[in-house]
């Protein structure tokens, strides 16, 4: 509804960045807290217009995805990450995909290819105690490349993408 209002360029557009960010804070913990993946799609979709509206604003307010971005990558790192897990890393998988499909078309990417780096670096750790962190990472790759709309986006991290699967047999 917020991004069909007159005169509005991303939505939102008549709300201050505080509220902005206590809305998208908000999102961001029941995507990491809910159990149910409907619920977790629902919430994804708000806390994707709230980034996209923060990445469409002025410099200040675009760092705060990147923020939520490295926060959730370094709770994926995390030893200890206190994270309920349901199915295929969901609420970390649809949490970052938020942020990268949040990105402007009309600007240059900058989530993208720090998330995926991350992500890949991540899915190649072959120490045992990090097996979780692995897990999780190469969860959100296979998310990240099933979705179409990432795909111009995520083209040149196929090849190392492809390498980690391969090698993941030897393993």
């Amino acid at each position: 509804l917020a991004t069909h209002v007159p005169g509005a360029k991303c939505g939102f557009d008549y709300l201050p960045t505080a509220a902005l960010q206590d809305m998208g804070e908000h999102l961001l913990h029941v995507l990491l807290s809910t159990l149910h993946n409907g619920a977790i799609e629902k919430s994804r979709l708000g806390f994707q217009a709230i980034a996209h509206r923060l990445l469409c604003s002025g410099e200040e307010q675009r760092k705060l995805p990147r923020q939520w971005a490295e926060r959730l990558l370094g709770r994926m790192s995390s030893m200890d990450t206190g994270l309920v897990v349901i199915r295929r890393s969901g609420q970390l998988t649809y949490s970052l995909l938020a942020l990268l499909l949040a990105e402007p078309a009309h600007l240059p990417k900058t989530l993208a290819p720090y998330v995926m780096e991350t992500l890949l670096a991540a899915a190649s750790t072959s120490d045992p105690a990090l097996i979780k962190t692995r897990v999780h990472a190469l969860n959100c790759l296979r998310t990240l490349f099933l979705n179409t709309d990432l795909t111009a986006d995520l083209a040149p991290y196929i090849a190392p993408a492809l390498t980690l699967a391969v090698r993941g047999f030897v393993d």
